[in-house]
């Protein structure tokens, strides 16, 4: 019989291990939806300060993605 603390902690160390390999697998996902997307993305400013990444023609060439003049 486990002890009833092991029962609790095995979801939990598995949740973490996922978590750490969604955040270590995420810079790789980049080249695969610019290959999904046709080859076309763009960056666009957010009002914070940061970069939204867009991926595809439809999305890099909308009025939402275009800078203002």
């Amino acid at each position: 019989m486990k002890p009833r603390w092991r029962q609790i902690t095995i979801p939990i160390e598995i949740l973490v291990a996922l978590i750490a390999a969604l955040i270590l697998l995420l810079p790789m996902l980049h080249p695969l939806r610019v290959w999904v997307a046709g080859g076309v993305w763009c960056a666009q400013s957010v009002p914070d300060g940061g970069l939204k990444v867009l991926y595809g023609s439809k999305a890099c060439s909308s009025s939402e993605a275009a800078q203002p003049e």
